[in-house]
């Protein structure tokens, strides 16, 4: 007697092409030196070669961050397809929050609330706490990178934008980078074909008698 695969061997076979890959996606920008009381600012891009599916954590780091008047500030992150969210934006509302950057801060999920910080730096010369923040907007809103970026593709030039927007304040960011958690993107599924497969191989083995008013299947034993 001939031994045939089983649907559970074949749906195994199957199972282990759709694997998926985890990986970071990690980069590094170059600085930038945003112009006094201009809204186009600078921007600088890294560009990522491979080619993943976000699904996670995605974490900004800005290295060597200083201006005087926080407020005056508006950093914006701009993804492959054109997604954009800030970072922060005008922090404190108009006219703006007149404490400083100076050091390393990092955008993600999981960090505390910039414009709390920038309030309890209290003032002029004072100096918002280095340390990891959530990115938010104009208003003070909490927003989320990782919703905005989830499902979409790692490949690309990933861009952020930083923009003074008042006279006699000025400043610069040393470097900045970019992690991504994300996965391998899935190869077309074989399934189709496997279904077709197996219905030729049924066939062959069996003899399909179809009764069209009823509506039923039934197998017939070949002679």
């Amino acid at each position: 007697m001939t031994n045939h695969p089983s649907i559970l061997t074949v749906f195994a076979s199957m199972c282990l092409l759709a694997i998926t890959v985890h990986a970071d996606v990690v980069g590094t920008g170059a600085g930038l030196v945003p112009p006094d009381n201009n809204s186009l600012g600078a921007a600088s891009t890294i560009a990522v070669s491979q080619n993943q599916l976000i699904s996670g954590a995605v974490i900004i780091s800005l290295t060597g961050l200083s201006h005087t008047h926080v407020g005056n500030l508006v950093a914006t992150l701009t993804a492959p397809d054109n997604t954009s969210i800030d970072l922060f934006r005008s922090i404190g509302g108009i006219p703006g929050d007149n404490s400083n950057f100076s050091g390393d801060y990092i955008f993600r999920d999981t960090g505390g609330n910039i414009w709390t910080a920038a309030s309890n730096a209290n003032g002029t010369n004072a100096i918002v706490a280095v340390g990891a923040y959530q990115a938010s907007d104009g208003l003070g809103t909490q927003l989320s990178l990782n919703l905005a970026f989830l499902g979409k593709q790692t490949q690309g030039n990933w861009t952020l934008w930083i923009s003074d927007n008042r006279v006699n304040d000025i400043g610069s960011l040393g470097s900045w980078s970019l992690s991504i958690q994300s996965v391998s993107i899935p190869e077309p599924s074989i399934a189709p074909l496997v279904g077709i497969g197996l219905l030729v191989w049924t066939i062959r083995r069996n003899k399909i008698c179809c009764n069209t008013e009823f509506r039923k299947i039934s197998t017939c034993k070949t002679s």
